[in-house]
């Protein structure tokens, strides 16, 4: 609610386009960020359509650029903040999840990859003209997509519910999770008493079938 920062903003940028900026005095969004701009089509035509429902102008978002490429050198303010030298280089760079992908050697259509972290997830690469119909999916390198499927909390909601229902003495008694699995394997779906609990800490479908919520 604050009109005039918004009128006197002249690019809307990201935390990644914030230190390219930083570093080398240019705006731009490297082709693995996921606003405002995208080299994939479909996905550049839902970003149209937030902007417009936003009513944010296309020109407030800035170019776009490739993860490889150059967009400016380090600059003399920049370089005496750091601690570096000036001149130094600065490339687009890329996003977490497409950098995970990089890191695992899945770079090509068809090939996917497991996480299990903070958040957890199947990846899979695929070409930009298959876009999943929930659009849960980031840019990637060349025109590409990357698919994610998957629970975004892990096993925190497990944990969660298991710190309330039990003491740490019951938890760590042995035979404790062989008695849990059969509880939870006897236990009737349709009772609508019966609550999930995944989406308190905003897991994603894919859930079983039987999941109650």
């Amino acid at each position: 609610h604050h009109p005039e920062l918004y009128e006197a903003t002249f690019k809307f940028l990201e935390i990644n386009s914030f230190l390219t900026c930083f570093a080398t005095g240019v705006m731009a969004i490297d082709e693995t960020g996921h606003y405002g701009k995208s080299r994939v089509e479909q996905l550049q035509q839902a970003m149209d359509r937030g902007l417009l429902a936003a009513g944010i102008p296309a020109e407030k978002v800035p170019a776009i650029v490739q993860s490889d490429e150059v967009v400016g050198y380090l600059t003399e303010d920049a370089a005496q903040r750091l601690g570096l030298k000036s001149a130094i280089p600065v490339y687009g760079g890329i996003c977490d999840i497409p950098a995970v992908a990089l890191g695992t050697g899945i770079v090509l259509p068809g090939q996917s990859h497991f996480y299990f972290g903070s958040s957890g997830w199947l990846a899979t690469v695929l070409p930009g003209t298959l876009i999943p119909h929930n659009y849960r999916c980031v840019p990637f390198i060349d025109g590409t997509i990357i698919r994610l499927d998957g629970l975004e909390a892990v096993g925190l909601a497990r944990s969660w519910a298991l710190g309330l229902l039990f003491t740490p003495d019951q938890t760590a008694h042995e035979g404790f999770e062989q008695w849990l699995e059969k509880s939870i394997a006897s236990l009737d779906s349709s009772n609508s008493s019966l609550l999930a609990i995944p989406l308190i800490h905003k897991e994603n479908p894919p859930l079983p079938a039987d999941v109650c919520g």
